[in-house]
């Protein structure tokens, strides 16, 4: 009886964990190879325990547990043994994150990861609720509403940050060696305009993409085409600023890459799944002007695969400093009750085949943010965060610490001078 409760217990845990087309039906095969089949024994063997802690809880615990509530704590500790991008989402986190591709959701805006079990902002949206009230980039999170978050799941912190518009957040924060201090933040309905673009003195275009959602590539093109009609035609160059743009959507990357190129690969990915590959097409290429790429340590994942494909067919000089370093894709998988799972399904590869897994993208210029009031707090990099994926180069060395400084600091502060007034020494 037991081990018939334990086998539909398993199968129900294998319709949450590998809902989407991974197979599971090895474990069925009734001639499997004996590699497979002592997995699969083992697979069973666990889920057996998994089952009896289950029962011994609803039967001996203090209290009366929900079992939604143990189930999906279960499967929660089951992918916090993956890597710091996937996780499990409950039914209001995966609607979250649906309308946050969108570029509407409620909460603080900002994107956060961990750190030797210490939470720290990755980055804040510009003009989110986490920006106004002035947290940065490397700032760690000590305590959401008086609960220290050390030793707290992520995505449990996640839900601590979300709630309603008007609703106020008290956050204890760490900045460097400076003492810790409280900020309260004022939740909103964040609404992302994730393209701000404008014309610098010269007529040329700076514009910042704050995040690759689903308009990004539409609302990018317009404003380039006013741009170019308040220039009188033509732009003599453009300055794409990535800096703190966390990434989004790889399709939207792709699009936006594929603006710039005319021919080539954008992007390519590997994992257990068939390599995939993406080429540029020449149907909407923008005239052929000179692109400088600005990026930081807060540039990352859909961000760093546009400046690694620019870079890679050398048609942008990359300025600034290394970028964060996401070099994986994840896929999200609906479940049968209304949950999802986040799921790491690919490395991916810039067009010279290069991992910046863990690593980061180097600029072509090193140009640190020189006219700082305070010094900034330590960068936060993937390669700082627990559980993050390796390089699959095994030559590949992360990035550590600040850049190195050039040998003439005037010549560095000339080209950051060239890179704000828009005149390009180096074309494509």
């Amino acid at each position: 009886m037991r081990r018939r409760i334990s086998l539909r217990l398993a199968g129900a845990l294998a319709g949450f964990a590998f809902v989407g087309g991974l197979r599971i039906g090895a474990a069925l095969d009734p001639d499997p190879p004996a590699a497979e089949a002592s997995r699969s024994d083992r697979t069973f063997r666990a889920l057996d325990v998994l089952t009896e802690v289950y029962g011994h809880i609803q039967r001996n615990y203090v209290e009366p547990v929900e079992p939604d509530r143990l189930v999906y704590s279960a499967i929660d500790g089951m992918v916090q043994a993956l890597d710091p991008h996937s996780e499990f989402l409950s039914p209001d986190h995966k609607a979250a994150l649906r309308s946050q591709a969108r570029g509407e959701f409620p909460g603080v805006g900002m994107e956060i990861g961990l750190r030797e079990g210490e939470l720290r902002v990755i980055a804040p949206l510009p003009g989110a609720p986490a920006d106004q009230a002035g947290l940065r980039p490397g700032d760690a999170l000590r305590a959401i509403d008086g609960r220290s978050t050390r030793g707290l799941p992520l995505g449990e912190a996640v839900r601590l940050l979300r709630g309603e518009a008007g609703t106020v957040v008290e956050l204890r924060v760490g900045r460097g060696e400076a003492p810790p201090f409280t900020v309260q933040v004022e939740r909103a309905v964040v609404r992302i305009d994730p393209v701000q673009a404008r014309l610098l003195p010269d007529g040329s275009a700076h514009v910042r993409v704050v995040t690759f959602q689903r308009d990004t590539e539409d609302r990018l093109r317009a404003a380039l085409v006013r741009l170019r009609a308040d220039a009188g035609g033509a732009l003599p160059g453009i300055v794409l600023d990535l800096r703190n743009n966390p990434g989004g959507l790889l399709n939207q990357a792709i699009a936006v890459a594929d603006l710039f190129l005319g021919e080539g690969q954008i992007v390519s990915t590997r994992g257990r799944a068939p390599a995939r590959a993406w080429q540029a097409s020449t149907l909407g290429t923008l005239p052929p002007v000179p692109v400088v790429v600005v990026v930081n340590a807060g540039t990352a994942s859909a961000a760093e695969i546009v400046a690694g494909a620019l870079q890679a067919h050398r048609r942008a000089v990359v300025v600034g400093t290394p970028t964060f370093g996401k070099g994986s894709v994840q896929s999200i998988y609906d479940l049968t009750d209304g949950s999802g799972l986040k799921l790491t399904v690919a490395h991916y590869f810039t067009p010279d085949g290069r991992s910046i897994q863990a690593r980061g993208l180097a600029p072509d210029v090193y140009v640190a943010a020189a006219d700082a009031v305070e010094p900034p707090p330590p960068a936060q990099r993937e390669a700082d965060l627990d559980r993050r994926l390796a390089n699959p180069d095994p030559a590949a060395e992360p990035m550590h610490g600040p850049p190195p400084r050039p040998a003439d600091p005037v010549l560095a502060r000339a080209v950051e001078v060239l890179r704000v007034a828009g005149i390009f020494s180096r074309r494509p």
